[in-house]
């Protein structure tokens, strides 16, 4: 017997209700970790600033630099670089050792790029040296940020742009004053500055690599000595040192809560992990829908397609939320899975089938 074709309204809100559903499930908060200098420790909160556990890991030399990859945290401790798993597991420690005047550490892919003294080096997420030298020629190298295949050093002066292969871009690419902390995040970088009344400035990459298309001072202002900074979705997490806390911006510069964190602490640099569905809940997400969501609509054309556009749009904007800045660079299961079936419905609201 022939199955009939599934109707589009059955389909769309099956696919809504299923996505939304799953976009909040009870993992929904993400996890902070953030470097304590004054304790040797990494401390881990939600990102609903819910403390979890002040001393995930102990034990360290003065932790700083720290990024994820997955369930792993790399950092800066001491003269080298530690690798432990978000649950507090010692992976690798040291995991690259004895590397002098280290002063921040950035991630791309399966490579850890490494600021120390003068020069940016690259090393595998296993250890293993790939270039000895990246970048060099600066007296007093600092914050250093990745994004796609340029690399972004911060230094005394302003921001200089590479290749991850090592070609200069562009080695004066914009001054800053009193800059701290770097982050980025697709063509936006983001800037601390070290001062009492510090802020988050926002530099836009130009199309054009090697120039500057916009430039926003003071995006958040009023910060009382910022200085760790992530991006993580839509959202910027920053340390304020001179305020003990952790604050939490969207990267327009609106205030979701400028002390999410707070206490007593000497925080300096921060990483988000995001949460994501166990391959369980995804298979269950696929059984249930018998396998069509991912075929093509057969049916008639929908008779309100503005109403399609709203519901494709707050799925996207759940699962921009849920993935992070954008659908590339998803390596998780779930998240392929969850955009190839973005992507057949939005197909689905704008195209015409004939019937079976």
């Amino acid at each position: 017997m022939k199955t009939p074709p599934i109707s589009f309204k059955h389909w769309l809100g099956s696919l809504c209700i299923a996505l939304l559903g799953l976009l909040s499930i009870d993992t929904a908060h993400g996890q902070i970790f953030v470097t304590d200098w004054g304790n040797n420790a990494i401390a881990e909160y939600s990102t609903a600033g819910s403390m979890l556990n002040s001393s995930l890991i102990t034990g360290l030399n003065q932790p700083r630099g720290i990024v994820s990859s997955g369930t792993d945290l790399f950092f800066l401790t001491g003269t080298t670089i530690a690798e432990y798993t978000t649950a507090g597991v010692v992976v690798g420690a040291p995991l690259i050792p004895r590397l002098s005047g280290m002063a921040d550490l950035a991630l791309s892919g399966s490579d850890l790029f490494i600021g120390t003294g003068s020069k940016v080096v690259e090393y595998t997420t296993s250890g293993t040296l790939v270039s000895g030298t990246v970048a060099s020629g600066y007296s007093s190298l600092g914050n250093i940020a990745i994004s796609g295949s340029y690399l972004f050093i911060l230094t005394n002066s302003g921001i200089s742009e590479y290749t991850t292969s090592g070609d200069v871009v562009n080695p004066s690419l914009v001054s800053v004053s009193n800059g701290e902390c770097i982050a980025a995040s697709g063509s936006q970088l983001f800037v601390t500055t070290w001062l009492s009344a510090g802020a988050i400035n926002e530099y836009t990459l130009g199309a054009v690599a090697g120039t500057i298309a916009s430039t926003t001072l003071s995006l958040v202002s009023g910060l009382y000595y910022p200085e760790g900074i992530t991006v993580s979705g839509e959202d910027l997490y920053v340390v304020t040192s001179g305020s003990n806390n952790i604050g939490e911006y969207t990267t327009s510069g609106a205030t979701v809560n400028a002390a999410l964190v707070t206490g007593n602490h000497n925080f300096s640099y921060v990483t988000v992990v995001q949460p994501v569905p166990e391959p369980s809940t995804w298979a269950a997400f696929i059984s249930s829908s018998n396998g069509e969501v991912f075929q093509p609509l057969k049916g008639r054309r929908p008779r309100r397609p503005e109403d399609h556009k709203t519901c494709f749009g707050q799925v996207r904007r759940h699962f921009r939320r849920f993935a992070g800045a954008d659908f590339s660079g998803q390596s998780n299961l779930g998240s392929s899975l969850l955009q190839r079936s973005l992507a057949v419905a939005q197909e689905s609201f704008f195209m015409e089938y004939d019937r079976v």
